[in-house]
């Protein structure tokens, strides 16, 4: 081979191998780099998910307990999971707010109850689908939400797959090695393989899966609009209130004090 050819063949293994090395440590640090983002967005999620619990547990408050708690999901067919533990999870809440105006105080009650209802509902469909809201700019945002992450976090338990299989240490070794036929040639005399360490290389610097929400996120329930179900609502509130009369004007008398402090 001539000086010049020779030169050039080395050049191309050269720009080969600093090729290799960018492809190799690039998807690495790009992906590592992703998973750092997905759980700082899950992060943010959690503070969304606190939310949506202390929405529900000013639901519950109002509805005295939680056996009156479970009948009124059940009443609108709804299964309420993790709603009906938003008291022991964020302790028990008094909203604020306006008490509606009406003649009767079962309605005023009533109606209190519907207006909590549908902050529930606001809150939890933020959770699950995001609502749009305009930056500095003036463009629009969808805020993080669990629709969202845990489709992010799928795409990204493909990419680590892909990855692990396909970007693999002993791969990308066995392609440099075949860049220097003789290298392997004198492995192979010398019984100087790289077969042992190269395994244990690929399963220490593989990606574990990323663990989706469902494992340790709120799985709301979808709930119906207020609009929906206030024919329901408000009769069970009056009768609510005709039942236990005292208890009722007891929260409805500390929410009103909550709100005016």
């Amino acid at each position: 081979m001539s000086k010049s050819i020779e030169s050039y063949a080395n050049e191309l293994v050269e720009e080969t191998l600093v090729e290799t090395a960018n492809t190799f440590f690039g998807a690495r640090v790009a992906l590592d780099e992703e998973i750092d983002r997905y759980r700082a967005k899950a992060e943010e999620l959690a503070l969304v998910e606190e939310g949506v619990l202390r929405r529900a547990a000013e639901l519950n408050f109002l509805l005295l307990n939680r056996a009156v708690a479970e009948g009124f999901y059940q009443m609108i067919g709804v299964a309420p999971g993790h709603l009906l533990d938003a008291v022991e999870m964020v302790g028990q809440n008094v909203g604020r707010g306006v008490i509606p105006f009406a003649l009767l105080p079962s309605t005023r009650y009533a109606k209190l109850v519907l207006a909590a209802y549908a902050v529930l509902v606001r809150a939890v469909e933020a959770y699950l689908h995001g609502e749009y809201s305009k930056d500095s700019r003036g463009r629009k945002r969808l805020s993080v939400n669990y629709e969202q992450l845990q489709g992010w976090c799928k795409r990204l338990n493909d990419k680590i797959d892909a990855l692990n299989n396909n970007l693999s240490p002993s791969g990308t070794l066995c392609f440099i090695r075949g860049l220097d036929p003789a290298l392997i040639k004198r492995q192979r005399l010398t019984e100087a393989t790289l077969e042992g360490y190269t395994e244990e290389l690929d399963r220490e610097m593989a990606f574990a899966p990323v663990e989706c929400l469902a494992v340790s996120y709120l799985t709301a329930p979808k709930l119906p609009p207020p609009d929906q179900v206030k024919g329901v609502i408000l009769p069970f509130c009056k009768k609510l209130y005709a039942q236990s009369t005292p208890e009722v004007k007891h929260r409805l008398l500390l929410w009103k004090q909550a709100s005016e402090a």
